[in-house]
């Protein structure tokens, strides 16, 4: 079983497709959602080749004289520089250097053909940033490393991205990129602000839990925040003003979106999700205050399509869930563990969730899938 194989590129294709579709339908659904930033390739700066066939040796200047490692050209790059990813296999890691800014932040594109498979050897983060006003963008990221189907065979994260509680990381953008085969979550945000994450295709996360048996229930597709039990006492990752958007998910493992408390100020719009493996948590799980979740097509999830709340009373309320569509998740549509809420409303369950809204009793219950009013 090779899950990079024909199998999930139809798959992928066909949930792609289905969200292009939907999205049509829903188009004015996140109408109240602020429009984001045009990505541009080149910010003015110098553009840097790279190739799996180059040499660091090279100036990198141009595609007929390329660099080889992808972090020498980290090296060498500064605000406003491009680096550019031609076709190939990189069994590299890769971490960030230096920040961009604002206006001119540094850009990592990614040609057809280039595939980052990490380091030939297991675990570890493919992709690390420690660095503000960063752009990734084209870029495919493999964590299936070596031809075989054991968990010797695979990276435990993707895309891993951290400042520190004190320096929140600005202006991170992961745009119209493909992840795939992590042991673990596939993309990790820690301690970041004003950042977007869109346009991405996300699969088979969590495969040490829930291929290969461990038994536990790590795996998230897009993991925002940090665990409270995961910081020091009294602390919180207050992950910030993120953008998250027309990105598809299947994880085969646990939510395709898992915010934790103390982020606030997301909106997570235009999504689609499937394929959550866990029952207890959602497709879409937001445990933080103060979030938007509208417009996202949430589907055949295990667990319940939406949930908000955990297990602390003050985390998981004050959001708005609007205009969503859930179908097929097996143990509710939404599920709201935790009030106030700002607003539940226009979203449409299919009759194959087996529970529309839990608790059945909540105020919410039935406004949840009523027209909105006052928006």
């Amino acid at each position: 079983m090779r899950y990079v194989g024909k199998l999930l590129k139809n798959r992928s294709k066909g949930l792609l497709s289905l969200a292009l579709f939907v999205f049509s339908l829903f188009g004015c659904a996140t109408a109240s959602v602020k429009e984001t930033a045009t990505a541009k390739v080149w910010n003015g700066g110098k553009v840097i080749f790279v190739s799996p066939k180059g040499s660091d040796r090279n100036s990198g200047l141009s595609a007929e004289e390329p660099l080889r490692t992808i972090n020498l050209a980290l090296e060498k790059a500064y605000p406003g520089d491009t680096v550019v990813l031609m076709p190939g296999k990189y069994y590299q890691n890769i971490t960030t250097v230096r920040s961009g800014t604002k206006d001119r932040p540094i850009t990592i594109v990614g040609m057809p053909g280039a595939v980052i498979y990490g380091y030939k050897r297991r675990g570890g983060r493919i992709i690390q940033i420690r660095h503000s006003y960063i752009t990734l963008m084209h870029l495919t990221v493999d964590g299936h490393f070596r031809n075989c189907e054991n968990i010797e065979c695979y990276h435990d994260k993707l895309l891993y991205v951290k400042g520190s509680p004190d320096e929140l990381l600005k202006g991170i953008r992961v745009l119209a990129s493909r992840f795939e085969n992590a042991w673990g979550e596939c993309l990790r945000f820690k301690f970041v602000e004003d950042g977007e994450i869109a346009w991405n295709q996300v699969s088979h996360c969590g495969l040490r839990d829930f291929v290969f048996g461990r038994g536990k229930q790590n795996g998230e597709g897009i993991y925002i925040g940090t665990a409270p039990e995961q910081m020091p006492k009294g602390k919180l990752d207050r992950t910030n003003n993120l953008l998250v958007h027309h990105n598809s998910i299947a994880t085969y493992g646990s939510e395709c979106i898992d915010v934790k408390e103390g982020s606030q100020s997301l909106k997570i719009f235009d999504n689609i999700c499937s394929m959550n493996q866990a029952y207890h948590v959602g497709g879409i799980s937001v445990r933080a205050n103060n979030n938007l979740i509208e417009g996202n097509v949430v589907f055949k999830n295990k667990g319940s399509g939406i949930r908000l709340g955990g297990d602390t009373e003050e985390f998981g309320i004050y959001n708005e869930v609007v205009s969503n569509y859930l179908d097929a998740n097996t143990f509710s549509a939404l599920k709201v563990m935790r009030t106030p809420q700002k607003k539940i409303c226009g979203n449409k369950a299919t009759p194959t969730n087996p529970r529309k809204f839990y608790p059945k009793k909540s105020k919410y219950a039935k406004e949840a899938f009523r027209p909105c009013t006052n928006r």
